[in-house]
């Protein structure tokens, strides 16, 4: 059975930037058999034991201190232009496939 993913969405306030992208990424992944769960929060809220708990951090801000979770600069997904939107929704597929290879 493969893992359930984790990501974070965090923006300055917590709410729109953060809650276009957790619907993007959910729409994108729902052709996927595998359960994508994106929380979001805002980035003042981001530390490094709170991204202990995710698989994946996407942000539109930069990250302030060293993290092991990978991190996704996410801001394309805000344009609504999908040649934008497309290179961050592969480095997310690309994330999951990585954490499936490592949990095989």
């Amino acid at each position: 059975m493969e893992k359930e993913i984790h990501l974070l969405a965090a923006c300055g306030a917590g709410e729109n930037a953060a809650t276009a992208i957790k619907l993007t990424v959910e729409k994108n992944l729902s052709s996927i058999s595998q359960l994508v769960v994106v929380d979001t929060c805002k980035i003042s809220e981001v530390n490094e034991k709170k991204l202990l708990n995710y698989d994946g951090y996407l942000t539109v801000g930069k990250v302030p201190f060293k993290t092991t979770t990978p991190v996704i600069e996410a801001s394309g997904i805000l344009y609504r232009v999908p040649s934008l939107a497309k290179p961050v929704l592969e480095r997310v597929a690309n994330l999951i496939e990585s954490i499936n290879s490592k949990h095989a």
